[in-house]
């Protein structure tokens, strides 16, 4: 469970309505949209064998005309493919994609706003938007 400390700043910084537990999902996707890759910037690393994150990843992979792959380090997954790797904001999101898909592909979403890369940021707000129900 998520400690007092942690309710309190989410509540003080309005991702929380207010006085609840529950998410304030406009200013959750605007966070998302406009500051997750300054609160938590990604970079590419060494090639790997890993889960597909980001453009490379769906929904945003059918978006995004790449020629490169991103990746979460997994070599091990079954369904790993060749990329560049990123770190994940999740240590364990590569068991995402089959445990929960929907996190998964939202994890991917976040990843391709961490990124920063203009001709992917519309196409990743336009798929959380639809998410989060926003569309």
């Amino acid at each position: 469970p998520p400690s007092a400390n942690a309710l309190v700043r989410l509540d003080s910084s309005g991702l929380l309505r207010s006085g609840t537990r529950a998410t304030n999902t406009r200013a959750l996707a605007e966070f998302l949209s406009y500051g997750v890759r300054y609160a938590f910037p990604v970079y590419r690393e060494r090639l790997t064998s890993g889960v597909p994150t980001a453009y490379s990843a769906p929904p945003l992979s059918s978006d995004v005309d790449a020629t490169d792959v991103l990746v979460w380090s997994a070599p091990e997954h079954p369904a790993a493919v060749q990329g560049f790797a990123i770190r994940p904001l999740y240590r364990a999101a590569p068991r995402l994609m089959d445990r929960a898909p929907a996190t998964y592909q939202l994890l991917a979403i976040v990843d391709a706003l961490r990124l920063g890369d203009p001709r992917v940021r519309l196409p990743a707000r336009q798929r959380l938007d639809a998410a989060l129900g926003l569309r």
